[in-house]
């Protein structure tokens, strides 16, 4: 509510502490002070002073931070400073500045200077490798994103005969598990991050983690079949998708594809593509594609592709 002030009125007049006298001797007679009011507005009073000092008093007592071990909010501006918290004078629990960078600071520990800290800002960080994460000032929850590791394509099929039947293709890998959870953090707490890399060929994705929410690794594609004396081999069977640990959050991976039949040609079939990456952010997690298979000399096999390394991002 707007606060709206007073216009008092000013009792000073040109003949302060005078009288006029009307009336005669003997009879009656009537004293004027002449320092009447020379404007519109309300009078001065005893009351009304006592109401304001009241009013004041309260406002005061509203605003102390006595007995709070860090202020909660700001409640008295003390100037700026160039850039960060001020090192020099005395200042008060709950002072606050901004400094010419734009950032607000404010005194949790009265002293000379006291102990000040910035207030919250808002930001995120990408993790595509092990590492730890400090918690900003004025932080207390953060938003978690983890990927696990994409798993390995499966090789192409082994030439086992030397006719012109192909192998099949390996199969694709499957892509990492994802989960986005909510953290109840405190600021300054180091926070360790798991990264767990994409799967080589025929090898399942890593774990990512991060205070205990963890997404799996996408499983490795299969082998393809070899060519036999009758026939091409068949393609591999799919790696299946990563999983997580919570709940409503988690999303399981896409599985691969199943390798292509080698074929009838002197040409043995393509391998497949990996799993799809389950939650759009760049290639993080996603599965190797599998291995072609090969015909006897004439066309190699090869590997499958490596997935996807897994990642984390915070957000605060």
């Amino acid at each position: 509510m707007a606060y709206t002030p007073t216009n008092w009125q000013d009792r000073i007049s040109g003949s302060p502490g005078q009288f006029s006298t009307t009336g005669s001797v003997p009879g009656n007679v009537v004293l004027t002070l002449n320092d009447s009011p020379s404007q519109a507005g309300t009078a001065v009073t005893a009351a009304r002073m006592n109401n304001i000092e009241n009013e004041l008093a309260k406002l005061d007592n509203a605003v102390n931070p006595t007995g709070l071990t860090g202020a909660i909010a700001a409640t008295r501006y003390v100037g700026a400073t160039v850039s960060g918290a001020p090192v020099t004078g005395t200042f008060l629990l709950g002072d606050f500045i901004v400094d010419q960078t734009g950032l607000m600071w404010i005194c949790t520990v009265a002293g000379t200077p006291g102990t000040w800290v910035r207030t919250a800002q808002t930001g995120s960080q990408t993790f595509t490798s092990s590492g730890s994460f400090t918690v900003p000032a004025g932080i207390y929850r953060i938003f978690v994103k983890v990927w696990g590791g994409g798993g390995g394509g499966g090789p192409g099929g082994t030439i086992a005969y030397s006719n012109t039947y192909g192998t099949g293709g390996g199969g694709g890998g499957g892509s990492g598990g994802y989960a986005g959870v909510w953290l109840s953090v405190t600021p300054a707490q180091v926070i360790t991050i798991t990264i767990g890399a994409g799967g080589a060929s025929g090898v399942a994705g890593g774990l990512t983690a991060i205070e205990g929410i963890m997404a799996t690794g996408g499983t490795q594609g299969a082998t393809g079949g070899g060519n036999s004396s009758s026939g091409p081999g068949t393609g591999g069977a799919y790696g299946s998708g990563g999983i997580s640990n919570y709940g409503t959050s988690a999303v399981t991976g896409n599985p691969g594809t199943v390798g292509g039949n080698g074929g009838t040609s002197t040409y043995g079939a393509g391998g497949t593509a990996g799993g799809a990456l389950t939650d759009a952010f760049g290639s993080f997690g996603a599965g190797g594609g599998g291995g072609h298979g090969g015909v006897y000399n004439v066309t190699a096999i090869t590997s499958g592709s490596t997935g996807g390394n897994g990642a984390a991002v915070i957000v605060w």
